[in-house]
């Protein structure tokens, strides 16, 4: 979704004036955008299975703590914080399907690294 601020100004609310302009996708585009993900797994399927079951590894393992050290209590509030951590997973296959369309190497530590560079720019 594209907005464009123009300069004109209602002045009895001194707001700007927000013109929102949609971009029209047809009813074919989310099968392509799927198809072009199985590419992109069939292309780095190690790198992207290796990546998944480390954090679906991780998931466990926390919740097997959590549960075994009597925090069972605190596994719904993690649950709840994943919705913030589950973008940020994210990026990493974003970077391996990004690199292998350019045409790029793809490497075991590009999902991390490119995390890394991500939280490494937060203030």
């Amino acid at each position: 979704m594209n907005a464009v601020t123009t300069k004109t100004h209602d002045h009895s609310s001194g707001a700007p004036n927000v013109k929102i302009i949609i971009n029209k996708v047809g009813m074919e585009r989310p099968r392509a955008w799927l198809a072009a993900g199985m590419e992109d797994f069939r292309r780095a399927s190690a790198i992207s299975l290796a990546y998944g079951m480390f954090w679906v590894g991780l998931s466990i393992a926390i919740t097997l703590g959590a549960y075994t050290l009597g925090y069972w209590h605190w596994l719904l509030p993690m649950i709840a914080g994943f919705m913030f951590i589950g973008p940020l997973v994210a990026v990493g296959f974003t970077a391996s399907s990004w690199a292998s369309s350019v045409g790029g190497s793809l490497t075991w530590a590009m999902p991390l690294a490119v995390g890394d560079r991500m939280l490494g720019s937060w203030p």
